[in-house]
């Protein structure tokens, strides 16, 4: 077993070798420039590619252009290590990051700030969607941090109730709704409760849908579709992330109109969706890098939390399931998907 786990230790530490483009090492480089790594427990191919794009055109706005003023250290995974299941393969690749001495590192959930705080409580720190940043340890308070960490705090299961709550505005008539959870997952079960409070008040019925892998989630339609869910919303977990298609198809396969927690959602069919603007807060995080990489103190710099929220509606998919939405709901949107 301990040869076996070395194994994937060193396998692990191998991506932050075969990440790093070539015009990282440009010879325009000065002796000076910064050194900043980007952790990533996802691999590269994820959708999250694209929150660490937004996040290097925003540094590149601040002026750290890639090979000229500024080297990245990407230490990306080569699989989905965002589970309990892989805690010592994420210690692995941080700790590979860590060993490589940048002088700050960005990153973007709470599982890889989890793991990367248990190598590192000197290196600066920034997150760029990282929930419960004082409930977890991460930081001391969101005025004053006080550590190595700072950054951007989310919203993720806290806005379970206002889906709920635009949900209804758009179908009005559904008393029955579920939820997709993964079963004891803490986040999960947060969502849960404060949808189940928000619909005892508009008399709505909640019906749990259990997915704990991809197998389940032929299951856990059959069931919705079994207890007649009007509609269901999609928890807040990377799970539901990684298999948004097969979730998607299977709501429309069930005609059962899904309600997602990233905008992503809504571009692939999912009826409605309300979260946090990520790409802004990619933004924001790349200002509070800059701040560091001048100088700044990250346990001086108060972790900020994000300035917009979107509301997306997919009015494909309401032709398609025969739903109109008041056109008072539509103009509540930031973004409609014809």
């Amino acid at each position: 077993m301990r040869g076996w786990m070395k194994r994937r230790q060193f396998l692990a530490g191998l991506a932050v070798l075969f990440a790093t483009p070539a015009h990282a090492q440009a010879p325009a480089l000065s002796a000076r420039s910064p050194r900043v790594g980007i952790y990533l427990t996802s691999p590269i191919e994820s959708l999250e590619r694209d929150y660490v794009r937004l996040f290097l055109d925003g540094m590149r706005d601040l002026g750290w252009v890639e090979g000229s003023t500024i080297v990245y250290e990407r230490a990306y995974a080569t699989e989905d290590l965002r589970s309990p299941t892989h805690d010592a393969d994420m210690i692995a690749l941080a700790k590979t990051l860590v060993d490589s001495k940048p002088d700050a590192i960005w990153l973007l959930s709470s599982q890889s700030a989890t793991a990367l705080l248990k190598v590192t409580r000197t290196i600066p720190v920034v997150g760029g969607a990282v929930s419960e940043v004082v409930e977890r340890g991460y930081a001391q308070s969101l005025a004053r941090p006080g550590g190595n960490f700072t950054g951007v705090s989310n919203f993720a299961w806290e806005l379970g109730a206002k889906r709920l709550e635009y949900l209804h505005l758009m179908m009005p008539t559904a008393t029955r709704v579920g939820v997709l959870i993964v079963p004891k997952n803490p986040n999960c079960e947060k969502e849960l409760n404060v949808i189940r409070k928000a619909a005892a008040s508009a008399s709505v019925t909640v019906i749990p849908a259990i997915m704990e892998r991809e197998e389940d989630a032929v299951a856990a339609f059959a069931e919705l579709a079994k207890g007649r869910a009007e509609a269901v919303l999609i928890a807040h977990h990377p799970l539901f992330q990684n298999h948004r298609r097969l979730i998607l198809r299977l709501a429309a396969d069930h005609r059962i109109p899904a309600v997602g927690h990233r905008s992503y959602f809504a571009d692939l069919g999912a009826f409605m969706t309300y979260s946090t603007d990520l790409a802004e807060q990619m933004r924001q995080s790349a200002r509070i890098l800059d701040k560091i990489l001048k100088g700044a103190k990250p346990g001086d710099i108060p972790v900020e939390q994000p300035t917009t929220t979107e509301l997306v509606m997919n009015l494909k998919t309401a032709r398609r399931l025969g739903l109109t939405i008041p056109p008072g709901v539509l103009g509540l949107a930031n973004r409609v998907v014809q």
